[in-house]
């Protein structure tokens, strides 16, 4: 990626064989109505998200949470996209597990912010939902943005495993919807349009394995999430400024693991899910 100019000319929507790049303007990214709100609201809270989701204990308990869902995959030298990447955390990740990262986001604005996070890494400014990615392109995808693609869930998740090799790995981690707390997070949703948008929902795992049956085989699901993941990970959502975040974040990290003993599935605000492409797909599906 080149290092010189400014950043927004750094950041770039690449043709399918990534040899030719144009810089990106609004008018270049064709999506649908959902997208396009999105895309106004995360140029609009790019610097305040990063601010946030790139604090230091927030990527700790990110990394955490990677650590435990994608224990024993092997990542040096393995092509992987970071879809709907943000400021690029979980990039941050794949790149210290010896990977060759993409990051993809629809937001021209969070593109640029990941270009000053990790300059030299490529970034494309795209719907996930319709990439110009040639089939099979990469050994790993992770996102932990499927809860922003409703009513389009199906068609970003099949786009995911079109850019996926037979075999590869796509790692999705969510608010999850199997959760009791989950009716509070809808009446959070509803109350609070500042930091949340109104197609926004949380993933119900057993439905979304059941749409891509056909497509991919499950390896593991993990639920987690309490105190830290609210207190630190979504200090945002919460107005909590990052220097208060600072000094409570150790205690909610000990008490989440504390907590997260007794925790099942049906009290946790979180799933990370880890599915494999098949080898072939099944024609019946979808």
């Amino acid at each position: 990626m080149p290092t010189g100019g400014s950043l927004a000319e750094r950041v770039t929507i690449m043709s399918a064989d990534q040899s030719a790049s144009t810089p990106i303007t609004p008018d270049t990214i064709s999506i649908s109505t959902e997208e396009s709100r999105q895309r106004s609201y995360y140029d609009s809270i790019a610097q305040l998200y990063d601010s946030h989701y790139a604090n230091r204990h927030a990527l700790a308990y990110r990394y955490s949470v990677y650590d435990l869902g994608l224990r024993g995959l092997g990542f040096a030298g393995k092509s992987a996209l970071d879809a709907m990447c943000g400021g690029g955390e979980g990039t941050g990740y794949l790149l210290r597990r010896g990977a060759r990262v993409t990051g993809l986001d629809i937001s021209p604005k969070c593109c640029e912010v990941y270009a000053q996070r990790h300059p030299g890494v490529p970034v494309v400014c795209s719907s996930v939902i319709k990439t110009d990615f040639p089939d099979s392109t990469f050994d790993f995808i992770l996102t932990d943005s499927l809860h922003h693609l409703p009513p389009r869930l199906d068609e970003g998740v099949a786009e995911i495993h079109r850019i996926l090799k037979p075999g590869g790995y796509f790692c999705c981690w969510e608010p999850s919807a199997d959760s009791l707390v989950n009716i509070l997070r809808k009446a959070w949703y509803r109350l609070d349009p500042r930091f949340f948008q109104e197609n926004e929902q949380a993933i119900h795992l057993p439905s979304l394995m059941k749409s891509q049956a056909g497509r991919f085989e499950l390896v593991h699901a993990i639920y987690g999430g309490n105190l830290a993941y609210l207190l630190v990970n979504c200090s945002m959502a919460f107005r909590i400024p990052t220097r208060i975040v600072n000094i409570y974040a150790p205690t909610m990290m000990f008490l989440e693991r504390l907590l997260g003993r007794f925790q099942s599935s049906a009290l946790s605000l979180w799933v990370l899910c880890l599915m494999r492409k098949k080898a072939s797909q099944d024609r019946t599906c979808c």
